[in-house]
């Protein structure tokens, strides 16, 4: 009946949330992995999304840029703007270039 119906509907339910809090769970223990990584290594590195908005970046990139981690989710224009307009656009053209190509210079 429709009692049933719902009891069955309200475990498939559950079972569903429950999947999906374990797959939250590994997302955050690979997340918290990549973050232990990225704090570890001495190679200066700024994750950017499509936009040029900074995602993630290494503690090291700070012998180049000011970056606090408040900057996340800021465009990575606002920090090579001290550099001459000349400079500032052959940087972000050659980013832009990277992410379009793949290819590195």
């Amino acid at each position: 009946s429709t009692n049933e119906e719902l009891q069955s509907v309200n475990e498939e339910l559950h079972t569903v949330n429950a999947e999906h809090i374990e797959k939250m769970e590994d997302l955050a223990m690979l997340n918290a992995d990549m973050d232990n990584l990225l704090d570890s290594t001495r190679i200066g590195t700024v994750f950017l999304d499509k936009n040029l908005i900074i995602r993630k970046f290494t503690p090291a990139i700070r012998e180049h840029f000011h970056l606090v981690k408040q900057d996340i989710g800021r465009s990575i224009e606002n920090f090579v703007a001290n550099f001459g307009i000349r400079r500032r656009k052959t940087i972000v053209d050659n980013i832009k270039s990277v992410m379009e190509t793949g290819q590195v210079f």
